[in-house]
């Protein structure tokens, strides 16, 4: 199974961060695209803990209140980064294609869409972070107690995402407003992707903002498609 790289790193609680790393590649997504038929994928969650022994006693209930979302949850363990400790988990979530509302076309949590939009929606596929407004707060309902203090603060959300090439030939993509392997890219621009390579891509702090606050996607790239 193909592997969804994308990373959230998100501040919904008082001194806590909730970290997701995942991968997509260009097939699924073209796929996806073509078909409407959903795809699985596994992504990698990770909820900062105040300590290794935190980290240990929560991990059953972080399982569980993720378990009511997703068919498949899996405990990696514990780890420390710099100051920071992390309780790690791989969920399998969709790949969906997204009607034209654009709104929650998957009762996960968080989870990857693709959909037509503008002028160019013949050539173009456009590859989303998408959020579902009701599981997502079920979700932070159900872990908050996990952490010492909870905290209404809207979050602050940084979203990173790897797009891997592996069509057999060259994509396009189109990014904007983004880092593209550590350079800002502010006006709409076009870069090319060699079979077996990819693109690292960061959103702005504009556009991670909003998709803390009210947006219900965050875009991450489109693809050059002909059908």
């Amino acid at each position: 199974m193909r592997i969804v790289t994308l990373l959230i790193s998100a501040v919904f609680f008082s001194g806590c961060k909730l970290i997701i790393n995942a991968t997509v590649y260009t097939s699924d997504i073209v796929s996806v695209f073509e078909t409407h038929e959903p795809k699985l994928t596994p992504i990698e969650i990770q909820f900062e803990q105040s300590s290794t022994n935190n980290c240990n006693e929560n991990s059953g209930q972080l399982l569980a209140a993720l378990a009511k979302h997703y068919e498949t949850v899996e405990f990696l363990g514990c780890y420390d980064a710099d100051f920071d400790t992390f309780a790690r988990f791989r969920i399998v979530a969709e790949i969906v294609y997204e009607a034209v509302n654009k709104l929650s076309d998957s009762t996960d949590p968080i989870y990857i869409g693709v959909f037509e939009d503008g002028e160019q929606a013949d050539t173009d596929i456009t590859v989303a972070i998408f959020k579902n407004g009701e599981t997502l707060k079920t979700l932070w309902d159900n872990v908050s107690g996990t952490f010492p203090i909870a905290s209404s603060r809207t979050p602050e959300i940084t979203i990173t995402a790897t797009i891997a090439n592996d069509s057999g030939h060259i994509e396009s993509l189109h990014v904007a407003d983004v880092f593209a392997n550590g350079v800002p890219v502010v006006e709409e621009t076009n870069l090319d992707v060699a079979h077996r390579n990819q693109i690292d891509i960061l959103l702005s702090n504009v556009t991670n903002s909003a998709f803390a606050t009210k947006s219900f996607f965050a875009v991450l790239a489109k693809l050059v498609h002909s059908s």
